[in-house]
């Protein structure tokens, strides 16, 4: 009986220990509300704002290509899609009839240039010769006479010689003076007006025949059409054989050395959206990505329809792998932030007041801090107050912390 109770007591005392044991592990699971939390690092960095847009490539430049001469085509070289270089010959126009111009110009030329060489140097120098010899006697007989005079004159004031011999040398003086100026003025009108005149006009003559040679040779030239700029053919509208006129287009060239995309942006962007600055642009049907592009034409006006602002992106197309009318991705940078302290997007909450704040792990608490944001992206957000480099910040775990409920246990 007695070993009946004692086995009956230790019994009840292990199960009296075993249940005090339990009772104290789960008063230890209760007490212990640490919450696991995972914590990243604020650190700095290069943060930017970008918007991605989808638009068409376009030539960034296309020319119409008209003759200036008119004619039969005696051969047109470029089909349609064919790539033409700058200065390439795309269509001959017949130039029988300029050429024949250019002849008839040229003997005017010639025929004016002879007539000119004569005024200066032919008959004019002659001319000019035989007044200097006349203007030359004419000088030396008025220079004889005037001697004479004076000598005269001595002696007959001396009464060596009679009135008459005197005034014989009186007259003769006169006669030479009235010789020689006349032989002056017809030297200086002829010289300085006759020849004057004759050589202007000679000379006027001449370059007018010049000038219409050049644009003999000109309208020849202009048989030759040739491409303005580097590019595939577009639009072809001559044939041999075919009559050309001056001012239509025979073809049109679309530019592509440097090729455009065109995109349409909302007003909320267009304010950071510079001409001049970068864009990062891929091509997924050329296996392009991430290529640079700079902004060329903001347009100023929204477009009624869809009440967007055009943006057009010029690339670079040197290898000509870019396409008229392929689609290409846009990524323009809005604002950017170099060496700029940040943290995962992932990491901030919001209060019902619309206050924004993360929680900094503090050894085994977490602390909760209000921020002042900058840039925010889908990754990550610029912090302009409330945390500093270095600090632990919670990212997954937070949504069960409060000012009370902070203690935390940090786990990776």
């Amino acid at each position: 009986m007695k070993k009946f109770i004692c086995t009956v007591l230790c019994a009840a005392m292990v199960l009296a220990f075993g249940g005090c044991g339990k009772k104290k592990e789960a008063v230890k699971e209760k007490t212990d509300s640490a919450i696991n939390v995972t914590v990243k690092k604020v650190e700095r960095k290069t943060i930017e704002n970008t918007v991605t847009y989808t638009g068409e490539i376009k030539a960034s430049e296309s020319t119409s290509v008209s003759a200036k001469a008119s004619g039969l085509a005696k051969a047109v070289y470029k089909e349609l899609g064919d790539y033409v270089s700058a200065g390439e010959t795309l269509v001959i126009i017949d130039d029988t009839d300029y050429r024949n111009a250019v002849n008839s110009a040229q003997a005017a030329v010639n025929s004016a240039q002879a007539a000119y060489n004569s005024v200066v140097s032919g008959s004019a120098q002659q001319t000019k010769q035989q007044l200097e010899t006349q203007l030359s006697a004419a000088k030396i007989e008025y220079n004889n006479a005037k001697t004479n005079y004076e000598n005269q004159k001595v002696l007959y004031d001396g009464g060596a010689v009679s009135k008459t011999a005197y005034d014989a040398a009186v007259t003769r003086l006169d006669n030479a003076k009235l010789s020689l100026d006349s032989a002056q003025k017809n030297y200086d009108l002829t010289i300085n007006v006759v020849l004057k005149e004759s050589a202007e006009s000679a000379k006027a003559n001449l370059n007018s025949a010049q000038v219409a040679l050049a644009s003999a040779r000109s309208n020849l030239s202009n048989t030759v059409v040739k491409a303005p700029i580097s590019g595939y053919i577009s639009a072809r509208n001559a044939n041999r054989g075919q009559m050309i006129s001056p001012g239509v287009e025979i073809f049109s060239i679309k530019a592509t050395n440097t090729v455009e995309a065109e995109i349409n942006v909302t007003e909320s962007v267009i304010p950071n959206v510079k001409a001049g600055a970068g864009a990062s642009v891929s091509i997924k049907s050329a296996e392009i990505e991430n290529i640079s592009g700079t902004i060329t034409t903001v347009s100023p006006t929204k477009n009624a329809q869809t009440g967007m602002y055009s943006v057009r992106v010029s690339i670079n197309n040197e290898k000509g792998k870019i396409k008229d009318g392929m689609f290409a991705d846009v990524t323009l940078t809005l604002s950017k932030s170099a060496d700029a302290l940040v943290i995962p997007a992932e990491a901030v909450l919001e209060d019902s007041s619309g206050t924004r704040y993360v929680y900094v792990a503090e050894g085994e608490k977490a602390r909760r801090t209000d921020i002042a944001e900058g840039i925010v992206t889908d990754e990550y957000i610029e912090v302009a107050k409330g945390v500093s480099e270095g600090d632990s910040i919670v990212v997954s775990g937070k949504e069960y912390l409060s000012e009370k409920n902070n203690a935390i246990r940090i786990v990776k």
